[in-house]
């Protein structure tokens, strides 16, 4: 049996919310529950429908139905 270990950073998950306009972001606890970045929502233009991360973890990319 392994012991667990104390994650080392962050880990982030987003969500577009198309109707509202917007990017809520959450951060895991320890438990794999979600937890609300400070801010979060954020403004996301005109109907957002995806997101990507950078790999490295240094930008996020929303991409948008209605330009904007």
């Amino acid at each position: 049996m392994q012991a667990q270990t104390a994650r080392q950073r962050s880990e982030l998950a987003f969500v577009a919310n198309q109707t509202s306009n917007n990017l809520s972001a959450y951060t895991l606890n320890s438990t794999g529950g979600l937890l609300a970045v400070s801010g979060s929502p954020f403004s996301a233009g005109g109907a957002p429908n995806s997101v990507t991360v950078v790999p490295w973890g240094g930008f996020v990319y929303v991409a948008n139905v209605i330009p904007g």
